[in-house]
């Protein structure tokens, strides 16, 4: 395979991410008709694509914009515009989390990587682990899920793993949690 050809799994995540998107338009366009309502050109767009990209692309540790958050979580166009963008240059796109469930690893394939929830009697862990070819090794993680978004700067890795305890008490971790339980909630290595 020549280094400008991508590997199956690539193709495969963005074949989904692309089937996915078209998915959520197509929902989104049968809401407005059956509202019948013409979405207004301030209601389409609360936020320039240039705030927005500028936005994604921040530094991890780099302060929240209220405004830009607040379209992220209530604005389900905004959503969408941010989940193409990250798809265009994220390391590793899952369009869905981990389902729910207690107890036990629950797994979820992010591009070139494996992200576990691991719970145990005192503790609760994600261990996001490299799967096959070495890549690009990501510092973000981003996920958008209905109402919320959360990104968390990654830890170095530890022989290759990136191991983030989860604490309820911080509150992006314990909201991270809460997406990673929702099966609509889309996942980005940055």
């Amino acid at each position: 395979m020549s280094p400008q050809t991508p590997d199956t799994g690539t193709l495969i995540s963005h074949a989904v991410a692309e089937a996915y998107s078209r998915s959520l338009r197509e929902r989104l366009a049968e809401r407005s008709e059956e509202a019948g309502d013409e979405p207004s050109e301030e209601r389409r767009s609360p936020i320039s694509a240039h705030e927005l990209w500028s936005y994604l692309n921040r530094d991890a540790d780099a302060p929240a914009d209220f405004r830009i958050e607040g379209a992220l979580r209530g604005d389900e166009d905004t959503r969408a515009k941010a989940a193409r963008m990250l798809q265009g240059r994220a390391i590793g796109y899952s369009p869905m989390a981990m389902a729910a469930a207690t107890g036990g690893v629950h797994k979820r394939v992010i591009g070139d990587f494996q992200l576990e929830l691991v719970e145990a009697a005192a503790a609760r862990m994600l261990v996001l682990s490299p799967v096959g070819k070495r890549g690009p090794v990501p510092t973000v993680l981003e996920a958008i899920g209905e109402g919320d978004h959360v990104r968390i700067r990654l830890p170095l890795p530890v022989r290759g793993n990136f191991q983030i305890p989860l604490n309820v008490q911080n509150s992006e971790l314990g909201r991270l949690e809460s997406l990673l339980r929702d099966t609509e909630t889309q996942l980005f290595l940055l």
